[in-house]
């Protein structure tokens, strides 16, 4: 089972219910992997994320990653990608699968670039640090295009247009 809390900052309020939409993102993204067993294992599996500034996202990733500016997402998985494919060390304990964190004013101008509502670019963010939380990464161009159509392939069945396309709605 897993279990998504949404920590909101000011900045991201009136924007809707994060806490539906960004659970069922992250449902919908482990149910399109081959992971989807996390969604039935007994025991709980918390995805922790954070709707915050830019300030905050640049202190964690000059912190974390030694790149002194924000960035749209950021993902620290907990787990290594063994424990991920094998459901370790569940199903008998709670279980932190990792952190998901989003700067609002990168995801607002980004999502102002790309024609698209905040709504629909945080959706697209969550599903992409997710599958980082599963082990995914884009650092080949074979890895980017796989990660890449599962993140279009979760949109879609979230009513969501391709994320990859410079037009689209929601």
């Amino acid at each position: 089972m897993i279990d998504v809390a949404v920590t909101i900052d000011p900045c991201w309020e009136g924007e809707g219910d994060w806490q539906t939409s960004l659970t069922k993102a992250v449902e919908a993204t482990l149910d399109a992997s081959p992971f989807r067993f996390w969604l039935t294992l007994p025991a709980t599996a918390e995805v922790a994320i954070q709707l915050t500034d830019d300030r905050e996202v640049q202190l964690l990733n000059a912190t974390w990653r030694g790149k002194d500016r924000p960035t749209n997402v950021l993902s620290f998985p907990q787990l290594e990608r063994e424990e991920v494919m094998n459901g370790a060390p569940m199903p008998l304990v709670e279980t932190l699968f990792g952190d998901i964190v989003l700067a609002w004013e990168t995801c607002a101008r980004e999502a102002s670039e790309k024609s698209v509502s905040i709504r629909a670019h945080a959706i697209h963010l969550v599903v992409h640090g997710t599958l980082h939380l599963l082990g995914y990464d884009h650092q080949t161009e074979q890895d980017a295009e796989a990660m890449e159509g599962l993140e279009k392939q979760v949109m879609e069945s979230l009513g969501f247009a391709d994320p990859y396309t410079l037009e689209g709605a929601n």
